[in-house]
């Protein structure tokens, strides 16, 4: 299966089981949430469940969306799913995903807190995700989909923000225009020298 050409498309509530799967792929290889789920046993079913909630908040009237690149067969090969400004999960559901994962709560708990801190709800688009299928990594897909939409923020004058999970993630977004700003997430009572969370955020340009 190939692309002839990289066409960024506003994905159909229909691709959303398959956006949720590509993501959690993707957020499965992350040292966050190796952080975050540190026993490999619970780690595939929590993040499976987490990534299908956001996803799934695209179509709640959170006002979100999702884009994607997908094959001539209609393969997902990359989403972004973005929102307007950065949607806390509604409490009675995060209570009740807390309750299943055990020891993994108290750093959910302090992940949460730290990106709802960084998000001052104004005139923002908040970037959720950006996940490519590891096959297609490199040729430009994610850097399709983060440009086409920041061409759209810019005609309208919004500024754009993501916490960044990888050093590639920091490079990719830097590359179109986005800067660190304010504090990265290490985890509490990590030693780490690398952030495994690196917030960051893209003035609109004219």
């Amino acid at each position: 299966m190939t692309i002839t050409e990289q066409v960024v498309a506003r994905a159909p509530e229909e691709m959303a089981e398959a956006i949720a799967a590509l993501v959690t792929a993707s957020c499965a290889e992350l040292d966050v949430y190796r952080w975050v789920f540190p026993e490999s046993a619970v780690r595939a079913e929590a993040l499976a469940e987490s990534c299908r909630l956001a996803v799934d908040q695209v179509w709640s009237g959170a006002g979100g969306h999702a884009d994607v690149v997908a094959d001539e067969d209609g393969r997902v090969l990359g989403a972004a799913v973005w929102f307007a400004g950065r949607p806390p999960f509604p409490s009675e559901i995060f209570e009740r995903y807390l309750a299943g994962v055990g020891t993994a709560a108290a750093r959910l708990r302090q992940m949460e807190e730290f990106l709802l801190a960084g998000h001052s709800g104004g005139d923002e688009e908040y970037l959720r995700f950006l996940a490519v299928v590891p096959g297609r990594r490199g040729v430009g897909l994610g850097s399709s989909l983060l440009a086409h939409r920041l061409r759209e923020l810019d005609r309208v004058g919004r500024a754009a923000t993501v916490e960044a999970v990888s050093a590639r993630g920091v490079t990719l977004c830097a590359q179109h225009g986005f800067v660190p700003v304010g504090s990265e997430f290490r985890g509490p009572g990590q030693t780490r020298a690398r952030p495994i969370m690196v917030p960051m955020r893209r003035a609109p340009t004219r």
